[in-house]
């Protein structure tokens, strides 16, 4: 898969963190507007205001109530306060101010600004912090008053030490001008003065909330770790996708190994891990060319020694190896045929110099170019050579020919023997064996399906033989080549085994390895046939 242009991994990271922090930053921004829109509109409406004002109010009187203070006791002020964090206190007591937590609002950066309206006495407190947030604090003139204090016992001394005890250095007073008090109007919420019983009178309280801003510190760093953490969560599932796209290649990988080599593959993306699954792929499928050259080659190489080793050490040899019943490859006549198998392929022009690697698609092609004198195959080679040399070249058609492998000079068992072999069998599942009627139903399906008839039919419709030899088929029907090619398979040669048909696969996986070893020259027929022996000892 050849691409113009690669996405590496670096450049997918580089691509996923950018995204990333554009998506944490926009996500924080978005959240911080929503988070000042809900303070400003919802907790700070003058419903929500007036309802937490009024409940720190009565938590405040119960205070008083349950501690039978006095308005001056600025000690029990400030412990009450120092519960209820974030509120402003001011007391009045008529004009004058008994009690005024300015060190609150001197904590917060904050002004405190005092506007009198000369002609009606109204007097508007403005507390603006250094976020530019304003509230407002409304208290009419003496005269119009909602309290009055009788026998307070607070002096005019008291109250102004009152003030001073709280600090005025951040108290700024305007100028009396009722212009600006209207300029102010509507800004932030409103908060009002409400009446208090002491065990030294009644006294005009009034409590700032400023909850609103500790809901902001808190909202904003929740806001931060949020964002943060969907920050490392989108670098984490990039990661997290690109480790299971490595783990799947990997199981992909250990499932070619240990189940089927012609197992799926994911090719996807056009990263480094892409061309990692391209290129395994690719080997995957060299192996299995290779693989398929190798088997090609062996089978090719068996059936080849299956032929000359039985003029050489005749069927009976065989059989007692199947019945381990005393031959042995390490025999003499086997390892003749070994020697003479060797001797063909090294020592004389017979066969191809790559022989031992060509498919047998390949040799079958070298043939009908006229490359090949002669080709080992079955019928399924036969009827695509005739069909292919009957449409391009007559003259190769009409001469096509079948022989027998030529018997060497020294062997001297039957000359005219060569394999045969059939791609199906017939098996009884040996549960029937406890019902005689199903066992005897088997019994007559096999022999039915694999005696006379049933050969005679496979002959004459196919051009095929069976598992019992037949006479007299009629194959009328059949080109002349079809016709000559069964006679020359089923009629006029005679039938030996196939070697690696027969006993253990784990000892002719190591005579068909070793054989193509011998053929290159590079062991000796001696050593091939002791390998065989241990094999066959170990395995069968």
């Amino acid at each position: 898969m050849n691409k113009t242009f690669r996405r590496t991994l670096k450049v997918k990271m580089f691509i996923v963190v950018v995204l990333g922090l554009l998506t944490a930053v926009i996500s924080f921004f978005a959240g911080m507007l929503a988070l000042d829109t809900y303070v400003a509109n919802v907790y700070m409406s003058d419903a929500n205001v007036q309802q937490r004002s009024m409940q720190q109010i009565q938590s405040f009187a119960a205070y008083v109530n349950s501690h039978s203070m006095k308005a001056s006791d600025s000690r029990a002020l400030r412990a009450w306060q120092g519960k209820h964090k974030n509120v402003y206190i001011l007391i009045y007591n008529n004009d004058d101010i008994v009690f005024d937590s300015q060190w609150m609002i001197e904590k917060r950066g904050a002004y405190k600004y005092v506007i009198t309206n000369s002609a009606t006495g109204e007097m508007v407190i403005l507390i603006q912090d250094n976020q530019g947030t304003i509230r407002k604090i409304r208290r009419q003139n003496n005269g119009n008053s909602t309290t009055t204090n009788k026998n307070s016992g607070v002096t005019k001394e008291q109250s102004k030490a009152a003030n001073g005890a709280s600090g005025g250095t951040a108290v700024m007073e305007k100028p009396e001008t009722s212009e600006y008090a209207e300029d102010i109007r509507g800004q932030e919420a409103d908060y009002d003065f409400y009446p208090v019983l002491f065990r030294d009178g009644v006294f005009d309280v009034c409590i700032v909330d400023y909850s609103d801003d500790t809901l902001k510190e808190v909202g904003r760093v929740a806001i931060f770790v949020l964002c943060s953490m969907l920050f490392i969560g989108i670098i984490i599932y990039y990661f997290g996708r690109e480790i299971r796209r490595l783990r799947k290649l990997t199981n992909q990988v250990m499932d070619i190994k240990n189940v089927d080599i012609n197992g799926p593959i994911t090719i996807k993306g056009q990263d480094e891990i892409c061309l990692l699954a391209e290129n395994i792929d690719t080997m995957r499928a060299t192996i299995i060319e290779q693989l398929s050259r190798e088997k090609e080659a062996w089978q090719a190489n068996s059936d080849f020694l299956s032929t000359l080793g039985d003029r050489y050490t005749g069927k009976d040899w065989f059989q007692s190896l199947i019945d381990k019943d005393g031959a042995a490859f390490t025999d003499e006549a086997f390892v003749k045929a070994l020697t003479e198998t060797q001797h063909l392929f090294t020592e004389t022009d017979i066969f191809n110099e790559d022989y031992n690697s060509v498919t047998n698609e390949d040799a079958r092609e070298y043939y009908i170019s006229g490359d090949a004198a002669a080709f080992i195959g079955g019928n399924w080679d036969e009827s695509y050579i005739a069909a292919t040399l009957k449409d391009s070249d007559e003259e190769k058609f009409n001469n096509i020919g079948f022989a027998v492998l030529p018997q060497p000079a020294d062997a001297t068992e039957d000359p005219d023997s060569q394999n045969i072999g059939l791609g199906y069998a017939v098996a009884i599942n040996p549960k029937v064996a406890d019902d005689p009627d199903k066992l005897a139903a088997a019994i007559d399906l096999a022999q039915e399906i694999t005696g006379p008839a049933f050969s005679t039919y496979v002959a004459e419709n196919y051009a095929l033989g069976g598992l019992t030899k037949t006479d007299d088929v009629d194959l009328s029907k059949f080109d002349q080549i079809t016709q000559d090619f069964y006679n020359y398979s089923y009629v006029d040669t005679t039938k030996c085994e196939i070697y690696d048909s027969y006993i253990n696969s784990a000892v002719w996986d190591v005579l068909n390895t070793d054989l193509q070893t011998m053929m290159n020259g590079e062991m000796t027929p001696e050593e091939v046939a002791e390998n065989a022996q241990k094999a066959y000892e170990e395995n069968y």
